[in-house]
C-alpha cells in the first residue's frame, strides 16, 4: 500500500551460486496488490474490490554487487551534503572534492579499485566535527508479512536477532 508508483523493490534469489548448481530455475511470484491507499472499493476501509486488476509490466533479473551499491550510496550522500550545505560552505567543497577523487580512482572494469574509492568516502564520513557533533538515532518498523526471511550477517547486526524493524545511528 505504501509503495509509490514505479518504485523499485528487490528480492535476493541466492547469494551463492556454485559451479555445479543448475543454471535455470522456475520462479513463482506471489504479490500483494494494493493501491497507495489500500484496496477497498469506494473507501480505504471498505472490503477489497474483487474486480480490481493489477498488471506486472516488467520484471528483471540482475546480479547485485554490494560494493558497487555502497559506492553509489556514498556518492549520493556526498552530493546531498554538498547541495544541502550550499556552494559557500567549506564542508560542501570537501564533499564534492571527495566525490571527484572517488570517481577518478574508481574504474568500473576493475573491481579492485572499489576499495580505494570506498576508503576515500570512509575518511570523509569518519571526520569528527568536534564535541558538539550531533548523534542522530532513527528507528522504524515494517509489517511482519513483508519482513525479509533471509537476513544477511550485516543486516542481522543492524536488525537485531528478534526484531525485523531497523535501528541506525548517524554522526553529523
Amino acid at each position: 500500500g505504501l509503495t509509490k508508483e514505479g518504485e523499485k523493490t528487490s528480492y535476493v534469489l541466492t547469494d551463492r551460486l556454485g559451479e555445479r548448481d543448475p543454471r535455470s530455475l522456475t520462479l513463482y511470484v506471489e504479490v500483494a496488490c494494493n493501491g497507495l491507499l489500500g484496496a477497498g472499493k469506494g473507501s480505504m476501509i471498505a472490503a477489497p474490490d474483487p474486480e480490481k486488476m493489477f498488471q506486472l509490466s516488467r520484471a528483471e533479473l540482475a546480479v547485485f554487487h554490494r560494493d558497487v551499491h555502497m559506492l553509489l550510496v556514498d556518492l549520493e550522500l556526498l552530493l546531498g551534503i554538498a547541495k544541502g550545505l550550499g556552494k559557500d560552505n567549506q564542508r560542501s567543497f570537501q564533499a564534492l572534492y571527495t566525490a571527484n577523487q572517488m570517481v577518478n580512482v574508481c574504474d568500473p572494469a576493475q573491481p579492485e579499485t572499489f576499495p580505494v574509492a570506498q576508503a576515500l568516502a570512509s575518511r570523509f564520513f569518519g571526520q569528527h566535527g568536534g564535541e558538539s557533533q550531533h548523534t542522530i538515532h532513527a528507528t522504524g518498523h515494517c509489517h511482519i508479512d513483508t519482513a525479509p526471511e533471509g537476513i544477511d550477517s550485516d543486516a542481522a547486526e543492524v536488525l537485531g536477532s528478534q526484531n525485523k524493524g531497523f535501528l541506525c545511528c548517524a554522526k553529523m
